[in-house]
């Protein structure tokens, strides 16, 4: 058990709620918990931190310290194929995402110690899904225009094949690729705007119009291409939520790291009307001084990033230090638990 990461999962609906209250959380509204969808049978899957569910097949993939390998299983859990898209090793893969010709991208974007110059996306062309197979993926760099970021989430336009990398931090950003990628050179990524703290995996919605992010506790809706925030939602308890894909009938299907894990079905709540629409009431201004970092509209992708200890920086770190501390605070208590169950078991 990571004390880390548990603190990383109450943070997270706190970072938002903390900063005025997103959009469906007043209201008692939550993630419903259909049930256990499938079941990972195979023993190498046991760190699932990308989430596909393409022609009735689900694909994952190991994060960091496995092979650049794809496993493919049917609804069940049990593997049909396992598929090699490179010959080197990848970093730190923590996401995928599918194109809209069939395709599946390979995000090697993870970075805990920020200290990668370039990360790796790897387009890997519609593959079979029935038999073990060794495909050839096309490598694409990319670059941040800010210095190294960790990030686990991965976005690819279901019309339009825009790519987006989405950080994984306090307050985190969403970053655009340039459209063509180059494959013989470093692709310099764009500036789009904030992103909800602690984003695990994300995938844009079938049609393309909003964007789902989860953390560890919680789903956030924003409104594509301005990335507004629409929704946020608490979602149910999983060990390590780390995946995040369109599932069947209108679903989410979300997996967590662990040996032989399960896959849950989720249902969404209704989305409420965006603010600003006929008939709709904008969501009643909150007392905090402060506004969500995924509440905030999403400058033009044009614009430079604001600089570090920038006015506005500032702002969303106070709006946020009342659930670090809190997250601290639990950190705090969970390690002295386990010392306690240490010290009583020896």
């Amino acid at each position: 058990m990571h004390i880390g990461r548990i603190a990383a999962g109450l943070l997270a609906p706190f970072a938002l709620l903390s900063a005025g209250g997103p959009a469906g959380a007043q209201d008692g509204n939550a993630v419903e918990l259909v049930g256990e969808f499938a079941r990972w049978e195979e023993k190498r899957i046991a760190e699932s931190s990308g989430l596909l569910w393409w022609r009735d097949r689900l694909i994952t993939t190991n994060d960091s310290g496995d092979e650049a390998v794809l496993y493919v299983a049917d609804r069940t859990g049990r593997e049909t194929a396992r598929l090699r898209y490179a010959d080197s090793d990848p970093t730190d893969v923590e996401a995928l995402a599918l194109g809209p010709d069939g395709t599946i991208w390979v995000g090697d974007i993870g970075d805990n110690a920020q200290q990668r110059s370039t990360i790796t996306v790897v387009r890997v062309p519609s593959p079979p899904l029935d038999h073990d197979d060794h495909v050839s993926g096309t490598r694409y760099d990319l670059r941040y225009p800010d210095g190294p970021h960790n990030a686990e989430a991965l976005l690819v336009h279901p019309t339009t094949g825009a790519l987006y990398v989405v950080t994984k931090a306090l307050v985190g950003a969403i970053y655009r690729a340039p459209q063509p990628l180059r494959a013989d050179g470093v692709n310099a990524l764009a500036y789009v705007g904030p992103a909800p703290a602690i984003v695990t995996d994300a995938t844009f919605a079938p049609a393309g119009a909003q964007v789902y992010l989860r953390g560890y506790a919680s789903l956030t809706v924003l409104d594509y291409p301005d990335f507004t925030l629409r929704a946020t939602w608490p979602t149910p308890a999983q060990p390590q939520g780390e995946g995040l894909a369109n599932g069947p009938d209108g679903t989410l299907l979300a997996s967590t790291e662990g040996s032989r894990s399960a896959i849950q079905q989720w249902r969404m709540p209704p989305l409420p009307a965006p603010v600003g629409a006929t008939g709709a009431s904008p969501t009643p201004p909150s007392p905090a001084p402060t506004a969500s970092p995924a509440a905030a509209r999403i400058a033009p992708e044009s614009s430079a990033p604001e600089a570090p200890g920038s006015t506005a920086d500032a702002r969303r770190w106070r709006g946020i230090a009342p659930a670090l501390a809190l997250a601290v605070a639990a950190a705090g208590a969970l390690g002295a638990l386990r010392n306690r169950r240490r010290r009583e078991h020896f």
